[in-house]
């Protein structure tokens, strides 16, 4: 769950994301920044960064890890990259919680499975990862997540 910076907490986030040299800054004046904590790593969180003063309002997503801030552009090697980096650590009682994350962080991928993220389910433990079950468009679908966090659709039904 995300939790709102403090104004100090949100100025020295947002001095990290100055040091990244994009082609925007927000002031903590006129942005919100929210972080919410990844058990399934290591060290890194995630930080969402909503800037105020444009219409409509713009978030921005950022990992930051003991390898340093990345801004998340919506690919899975975004993911997989912080994957070999930091440490992922699944469990049976994680999957499914990484498994939302790592959907919700892959908005640019064009075969990104389409399931109920509330709806997911482990069905059990493989050799390699896990096997999760989910509602899909028209039924249900299974997802095959291994044990460095890459997910792909296995089946529908």
């Amino acid at each position: 769950m995300m939790k709102q910076l403090s104004y100090n907490e949100k100025d020295e986030f947002l001095k990290k994301v100055e040091g990244l040299k994009l082609p925007f800054f927000a002031s903590p004046i006129i942005a919100e920044v929210e972080k919410q904590e990844l058990p399934f790593y290591k060290t890194a969180q995630l930080y969402k960064l909503k800037d105020l003063k444009s219409r409509p309002a713009v978030s921005r997503y950022f990992i930051d890890s003991e390898k340093g801030l990345k801004l998340v552009e919506g690919f899975a090697d975004d993911i997989i990259e912080l994957n070999l980096k930091d440490n992922l650590k699944l469990s049976y009682a994680n999957v499914c919680e990484y498994t939302k994350f790592y959907l919700s962080m892959i908005w640019n991928e064009d075969n990104a499975p389409s399931v109920d993220e509330h709806s997911l389910e482990v069905e059990k433990e493989t050799y390699n990862g896990y096997l999760l079950r989910a509602k899909a468009n028209y039924g249900y679908a299974e997802l095959e997540v291994n044990n460095h966090g890459e997910i792909k659709q296995v089946k529908e039904d």
